[in-house]
């Protein structure tokens, strides 16, 4: 690379490494910034040839800052002054270059007293941890955590890592906050109540060419007794790859039992390279790509090419930023089989033992079983097969969903408790449970309430209008047809099944049957499984379900 730029100057011109990846270019007797520029272009033009490295080419590229001297200036003013623009050439799109003006003298005075404050963050513990689940797109199930890292700024609340993390990767803070995260990451996990669930940890670019970091996970995987097979390490692909160190590293995580996956795939320096040489567990489709798959064919195909290298490869596949249930309905089309985000929960404190520990066990089956009744409709049979292997309420609850779903191909279903008008959502597809639980929130004399109440099921349209309605969090619930169930058992309601529709002509009757035996399958399975009647009984005798208009 030295030598590359050496051959774009002149005999006059200074050129130097300063350090890791990055160059230093003093150029005299310039005109102006534009003869500066003029030399970046080349430089450029000059890095986009491939080079050859042990008999292989690699594509390499750079961004580059400029900074024009004064008569006032000093060599560290006009380093930092490059280093600035040279920030902004990353932020705009890298492979370009740009060039230090007054707005960005005041970014760099901003940059040096965040590198500062960061340093004092440190010593006074104002960093946490948030946790994002990753989740089996077709159950919701978390399986797994996302630890992001945020800072408790005394004056400025909350910030995310966009604010900060450039300033923090290139700042003396950088080794002590990733040895932080990795060791208070693990220790959160460690606690969990479920063993298998996982723990996904980011490291740095500059943390991952560092000799000792297999030694430094060992050590902290020691202390607090996680297992190596529940932390992942995801890395980032966008710097070029040390054919050498880093895939050492990595090779050596390995051998620990830490999986290793490879974020924002895709969008990075080099993913192709970066899939042939390092040795990844995982791949996480970056949500540039997920954003578009409802209506983008291009987004959609790319992904579905992920997913069939990533099935030669044996490595798994998460989507990033799932943000609706169009977006999650898309990745199971294509056999996606993990996801994370908005849709499954946004990023939080620790999650509560509760949120941990309420996940469906037994999944519904694909083959029918030869020891039903032959007179049951298939997903009726599906839903009893899975059923008598159920052991816990929180299981019968997840499997209710997963069932009520597949067999409407509804866009949204949840399973709620309803106690005196008042719902709280146990489990949920295509929707998270924290955008239901006050859809549900209705007056006693709604005829949803009336109807769960009487053991009866209710089929309406919402109405934008009805003030009893709140206006609904999330897309999956706006002006929709919603047939909630009942799931009740000799009288008494355990929940309600609530599904949502885009037209109300897709509840056909022999789909209203078939969501009511589910309620009544789920209520009894319910009965057998609670030592106490979790809903107040409403009559003495089984009620018929019956339909109800709103």
């Amino acid at each position: 690379m030295a030598a590359t730029i050496g051959r774009q100057l002149r005999e006059v011109d200074t050129a130097g490494r300063l350090g890791g990846d990055e160059f230093v270019v003093v150029l005299e007797d310039l005109s102006g910034p534009a003869d500066a520029i003029a030399v970046a272009e080349r430089v450029l033009v000059a890095v986009r040839e491939p080079l050859r490295l042990g008999g292989e080419q690699v594509r390499t590229s750079l961004s580059i800052g400029i900074s024009v001297a004064s008569a006032a200036s000093t060599g560290p003013e006009l380093l930092a002054e490059a280093d600035t623009a040279l920030y902004r050439a990353k932020a705009s799109g890298r492979g370009r270059w740009e060039v230090f003006d007054a707005d960005m003298r005041s970014q760099a005075l901003a940059h040096l007293a965040l590198r500062t404050e960061l340093v004092t963050a440190v010593a006074l513990d104002q960093f946490r941890l948030h946790y994002q689940p990753i989740v089996d797109v077709r159950s919701g199930a978390a399986l797994g955590y996302e630890a992001l890292l945020r800072w408790e700024h005394p004056t400025r609340g909350l910030l995310l890592p966009g604010i900060f993390l450039e300033v923090l990767e290139d700042s003396d803070a950088d080794s002590p906050i990733a040895e932080w995260v990795l060791e208070r990451a693990c220790s959160d996990a460690a606690a969990w109540p479920l063993a298998d669930l996982f723990v996904s940890v980011n490291i740095s670019p500059r943390q991952l060419s560092r000799p000792d970091l297999a030694r430094r996970v060992a050590a902290v995987l020691e202390r607090t007794g996680l297992p190596p097979g529940r932390l992942w390490i995801e890395v980032t692909e966008d710097r070029p790859l040390d054919a050498h160190q880093d895939v050492a590293d990595v090779t050596r995580l390995r051998e620990l039992g830490v999986h290793v996956a490879l974020d924002d795939f895709g969008t990075g320096y080099a993913g192709l390279t970066y899939l042939q040489r390092l040795p990844a567990d995982v791949l996480k489709v970056d949500r540039v790509f997920v954003s578009q798959l409802e209506h983008d064919p291009v987004s959609r195909g790319i992904v579905g090419a992920v997913v069939g290298l990533a099935r030669v490869l044996g490595l798994r596949i998460v989507a990033e930023g799932v943000e609706t249930s169009g977006q999650a309905a898309a990745l199971r089309e294509l056999g996606v089989p993990y996801a994370q985000g908005f849709l499954f929960g946004r990023p939080g404190p620790l999650p509560g033992s509760s949120v941990l520990t309420d996940r469906p066990g037994p999944r519904l089956p694909d083959d029918l079983p030869d020891d039903l009744p032959g007179d049951l409709p298939a997903d009726l049979r599906r839903l009893q097969a899975a059923l008598a292997r159920s052991s816990s309420a929180e299981q019968v609850v997840g499997l209710a969903v997963q069932a009520a779903s597949r067999a409407a191909g509804a866009e949204a279903c949840c399973f709620t408790v309803v106690r005196d008008g008042r719902g709280r959502t146990l489990h949920s597809v295509g929707v998270p449970p924290e955008d239901v639980a006050d859809e549900f929130s209705l007056a006693r004399d709604h005829p949803t309430c009336r109807a769960l109440t009487d053991g009866r099921a209710a089929w309406l349209q919402r109405d934008p209008g009805d003030p009893a309605a709140p206006s609904p969090r999330h897309p999956a619930w706006v002006d929709r047809a919603l047939s909630v169930v009942p799931v009740v058992d000799r009288g008494v309601v355990h929940g309600a099944l609530t599904v949502s529709w885009r037209r109300p002509g897709e509840l056909t009757e022999l789909l209203q049957g078939h969501l009511l035996s589910m309620g009544s399958l789920v209520g009894a399975r319910l009965a057998e499984l609670l030592p106490v009647e979790p809903g107040a009984p409403v009559r003495s005798q089984p009620v018929p379900a019956q339909p109800v208009p709103s």
